[in-house]
């Protein structure tokens, strides 16, 4: 039967009445490039996160949460963290750092990360990295927040390193209770306190007035140790 219709031409003759619908073909040259320019756009994004002193500050970005994290704020619901974050590097700690930063209170923080604590305080930075990316406009920097505790200029990263540098070659510099005085300074000019503040009492007062909380974070500490030539445990005795 199939070797009769052939013969006869019935294929050519039918082909005259087929419908001359020409089938759009697959873009595939498209497809390709539009996922090369996802790869592309991926990679780019990727790339600026690398180090965290680059984007971290910024307010848009958003904050893919960890369960570290996540737990520190589930532990610290009613209270305010006294913590030390460790991790080796890429682990994710300047980046902690500047999403507290861009919350700029430990409330906003929380929520960030989806859940909610009773304390509120304002986030309060002491000593920013080194090599952190000067914020674009309309984005907060640390050095902002100082500005807004002091109601005016604040004290700089820069002059609290300077601070801890000058008590080095203080005579009492071996002496812990030294260096617990000379960090609660730093704390108190971090928040606001004027220059020879007792710096207890500034915090005291500050702790007990609810509106006046502060949540102190620090990075940047161990570069800054590692730059000295004297013993860093000693300095750092003091925060503990």
């Amino acid at each position: 039967m199939v070797e009769v219709i052939r013969r006869c031409g019935l294929p050519g003759l039918l082909t005259e009445f087929t419908p001359s619908v020409v089938p759009a073909a697959p873009p595939r040259s498209e497809g390709r490039a539009t996922l090369d320019d996802r790869r592309r756009a991926l990679e780019s994004t990727a790339r600026r996160l690398v180090f965290a002193e680059q984007r971290g500050m910024d307010s848009g970005l958003g904050f893919l949460t960890t369960e570290p994290v996540r737990r520190l704020i589930a532990d610290h619901s009613t209270d305010l963290p006294i913590a030390v974050v460790v991790g080796a590097k890429g682990a994710g700690k300047t980046f902690t750092f500047a999403r507290m930063c861009t919350a700029g209170t430990w409330e906003a923080f929380a929520r960030e990360n989806g859940q909610n604590v009773e304390r509120r305080a304002i986030v309060i930075p002491v000593l920013d990295p080194a090599n952190i990316a000067e914020p674009q406009a309309g984005v907060v920097s640390p050095q902002e927040l100082r500005d807004r505790a002091a109601r005016g200029p604040g004290v700089t990263a820069d002059e609290i390193r300077s601070h801890l540098n000058a008590a080095l070659k203080d005579k009492r510099s071996d002496d812990p209770e030294f260096w617990r005085l000379r960090w609660l300074e730093c704390l108190a000019w971090s928040a606001g306190a004027e220059r020879g503040e007792p710096a207890e009492e500034f915090l005291i007062d500050g702790t007990l007035d609810p509106s006046g909380a502060c949540l102190f974070v620090i990075d940047g500490l161990e570069d800054w140790l590692e730059s000295l030539e004297a013993e860093p445990r000693r300095i750092a005795r003091g925060l503990c």
